[in-house]
C-alpha cells in the first residue's frame, strides 16, 4: 500500500486487493469473464462490482469506481436539493449494497445493515418528481413513519437484548464500569466518564433501559409535549455515546433518525399540510385530558423506574439494583410486543387515512387528484408490506412469540 494514492483507494486496496485482508478477487471465486459466469455472480451476490471485468477494470478497480461515485453522489445530495429526490437516493442505495455485498467482515456492522434500510426508506420518502405528482405529496406522512417505526424498532431491540442476553454486568447494573475501557477507539471524555462513581454509573445503565426500552413508546402518542421529551430524550443518550465512543456513524444516523418523532408543529414550521405528518392533540381530546395523560406518563415514568430497580438514598449513599428476575422480563416482553405491535398499526391506519384524505383536498384539477391517489396507492401498499416484514425482526427479541405471527409474513 503507497501512500501517494487517496484515502478510498488505499483502503478499498488494502482491505479487497490482490493482497489485501479479504481479497474481493477470493471472495468472487471467478475463473472467467463471461456472460454466464456474470449472470451466476449476480445471482449468487447482487453487486455492480462484477460489471468491472466486462467494461476492462478489475474487480478491486470496480470497488473503488463504486466508492467514488457514491461519495460524488452523497456530496451532490448534501448541497443540490435537485439530487435529493427518488432516483439519487436509490442509486446511493445501489451503490452501498453493491459495496456491502462483497465488503464480508469489513461490512457486517449494524450500522451497516441500518444505512441500508434506511437508505431504502429515504428514497421512498424523498419526491419521485414525476408529472402531475405533488412533490410533498399526500404519501409523505406515510412514508416518513416508516422512518419512526425503524427507529422504534432499533432503540427497543438494543434495550431488550442488553437484558435477554443474560449478561451478569446488564443485570448487575455494572456494565458502565468496563465499558468506557472496553469499547472501540474510547474518546478523551470517556477517561473521565470511566471515573464516575459507582452509583453515578448504576443510574447511567437506568437511564440506559428507560430510554432505550419504554420511551420508544412514546414515539406514537398523539401528545405533542410527550414526543418532544422523547425527542429529547433519545439525542441527549445518543450525543452522549457520541462524546464517549466511536461507532463511526451509527450514532449520528440514529440522531438524525429521532427526527421522524416530530413534525411541522414541533418546529413550529407552517409548511404545507401535505407534510404534517399528525393531527394536532388539540383536535383529539381536550386540552385537560391531555395535560392529565401527560403528568400521568411522567409520573409512572419516575414511580416504575424507582420501583423496578431499587433506587433509594440512604445516609447519604444511593443504592441502585434490578428488581425483577427474568421470568417477569419474559412476561414484559410478551406483554410489550402485541401493544407495540398495535400501537404502530393504529398509527398506521391512522396515517392511511390521512394520506387517502389528503388526496380527496389538494387544491388541484380532477386528474392531478386521480394521479395522487393513484400514487398514494401505490406507497400505501409498499408501506404496509414493508411493515408486515418489518414484524418479522421485531419479535424475534423473543423466538417464543413471533410464532404467532401469520404464516404469510414469515414467507
Amino acid at each position: 500500500m503507497t501512500t501517494s494514492c487517496n484515502d478510498t483507494t488505499c483502503l478499498v486496496t488494502g482491505l479487497y486487493g490482490d493482497d489485501g485482508v479479504l481479497p474481493v478477487r477470493a471472495f468472487a471465486q471467478l475463473d472467467k469473464r463471461g456472460s454466464t459466469a456474470l449472470v451466476d455472480a449476480f445471482r449468487q451476490v447482487p453487486s455492480l462490482v462484477w460489471l468491472g471485468p466486462t467494461i476492462g477494470l478489475s474487480l478491486t478497480s470496480a470497488l473503488e469506481v463504486i466508492a467514488l461515485m457514491g461519495i460524488v453522489v452523497s456530496f451532490l445530495q448534501l448541497v443540490l436539493k435537485s439530487f435529493r429526490d427518488f432516483w439519487w437516493y436509490s442509486l446511493s442505495l445501489v451503490l452501498y449494497f453493491s459495496i456491502y455485498q462483497v465488503g464480508q467482515t469489513f461490512m457486517w456492522f449494524q450500522w451497516d445493515t441500518l444505512l441500508l434500510e434506511v437508505g431504502l426508506l429515504t428514497a421512498l420518502t424523498a419526491p419521485l418528481r414525476l408529472p402531475f405528482l405533488v412533490e410533498s405529496g399526500p404519501h409523505t406522512g406515510l412514508t416518513f413513519w416508516l422512518v419512526r417505526w425503524l427507529l422504534f424498532r432499533l432503540m427497543f431491540a438494543s434495550g431488550v437484548v442488553k437484558l435477554t442476553s443474560g449478561c451478569p454486568t446488564w443485570w448487575g447494573l455494572t456494565a458502565l464500569d468496563i465499558h468506557f475501557e472496553s469499547q472501540c477507539i474510547p474518546t478523551p471524555i470517556a477517561w473521565f466518564v470511566h471515573h464516575f462513581p459507582s452509583p453515578l454509573l448504576k443510574l447511567s445503565v437506568v437511564m440506559t433501559y428507560v430510554i432505550e426500552i419504554v420511551v420508544p413508546f412514546l414515539f406514537f402518542i398523539p401528545i405533542k409535549n410527550l414526543r418532544i421529551f422523547a425527542f429529547v430524550m433519545q439525542v441527549i443518550f445518543q450525543l452522549a455515546i457520541i462524546l464517549t465512543g466511536n461507532y463511526n456513524f451509527f450514532n449520528i444516523l440514529t440522531t438524525v433518525l429521532c427526527l421522524s418523532i416530530l413534525n411541522d408543529s414541533h418546529l413550529k414550521s407552517h409548511s404545507s399540510t401535505a407534510s404534517n405528518t399528525e393531527l394536532k392533540p388539540k383536535f383529539l381530546m381536550p386540552k385537560l385530558m391531555t395535560k392529565v395523560i401527560t403528568y400521568f406518563i411522567y409520573f409512572s415514568l419516575i414511580y416504575w423506574t424507582i420501583h423496578l430497580f431499587n433506587i433509594n438514598w440512604n445516609a447519604g449513599t444511593l443504592s441502585i439494583s434490578v428488581n425483577f428476575n427474568n421470568n417477569e422480563l419474559n412476561q414484559f416482553i410478551l406483554w410489550a410486543l402485541p401493544i407495540s405491535i398495535s400501537l404502530a398499526t393504529l398509527s398506521l391506519v391512522s396515517n392511511i387515512l390521512k394520506a387517502f384524505s389528503r388526496c380527496l383536498i389538494l387544491p388541484t384539477n380532477g386528474f392531478t387528484r386521480v394521479v395522487n391517489l393513484f400514487y398514494t396507492t401505490l406507497y400505501v401498499s409498499a408501506v404496509v408490506f414493508m411493515f408486515c416484514i418489518s414484524l418479522v425482526p421485531h419479535v424475534s427479541v423473543d423466538p417464543t412469540h413471533s410464532v404467532k405471527l401469520w404464516p404469510v409474513i414469515h414467507r
